[in-house]
């Protein structure tokens, strides 16, 4: 006997779980959940049964959720110390604080081919409220799946609209513009590393994976 995956589509089945409280001398009111660990062996269908399978899956219309998921994402902690310490003091030569992280990460987005994107949240953990110099001079530029968006901030935060798109790169790229910076983010016409503490990046999508 091996072990084989059920392919996407599930195993019809219907379980029971009986604890009789004649035997079972236990507070049933501090019962919070219940783990089943379930073992099993197959046989293997072969191609024929395999491409059944598959016809299955493709043909099927994909459920999908109810309303949008998000990834959150903690950009200090996703970088670690060293990356942030570079992000926030290492401009490129084009003059932008850049950091690029993976899009999936194999739990909340397994598969960027299984999603498509809503709108993407930009919180930036400062010492004291920044917003855009003005309404034309976006200094925070967002790349979500391969889409670029500026984003305008105003106390600290600001959406992009992704607008329901497919993304066609495993990356998010989050860029502050050194020539655009708001004062409370700058010293000596650089980003001011202390005024900076952290980035949040929430990344809302749906997602059509089984």
């Amino acid at each position: 006997d091996q072990f084989y995956p059920y392919e996407g589509t599930g195993a019809v089945s219907e379980w029971t779980l009986t604890v009789p409280p004649e035997n079972n001398r236990l507070d049933f009111n501090a019962i919070s959940d219940i783990v089943v660990n379930l073992r099993y062996t197959s046989l293997d269908g072969e191609a024929s049964y395999g491409s059944q399978v598959k016809a299955v899956y493709a043909n099927a219309k994909p459920p999908g959720y109810p309303q949008p998921l998000a990834k959150i994402i903690d950009v200090r902690k996703a970088l670690g110390a060293d990356k942030w310490a570079a992000f926030v003091s290492t401009p490129t030569v084009d003059k932008k604080y850049l950091l690029e992280l993976p899009l999936a990460d194999g739990a909340i987005i397994t598969n960027i081919a299984d999603v498509t994107l809503v709108s993407a949240d930009v919180v930036l953990n400062t010492t004291t409220a920044v917003s855009d110099k003005d309404s034309t001079n976006s200094f925070v530029e967002l790349t979500v799946g391969g889409l670029l968006q500026k984003v305008k901030i105003t106390n600290s935060s600001g959406t992009a609209d992704l607008g329901t798109t497919a993304p066609t790169k495993d990356t998010i790229k989050l860029t502050l513009d050194k020539g655009s910076l708001p004062t409370g983010l700058k010293s000596d016409e650089n980003l001011n590393p202390d005024a900076l503490e952290n980035v949040f990046i929430a990344v809302t999508f749906n997602s059509n994976g089984l």
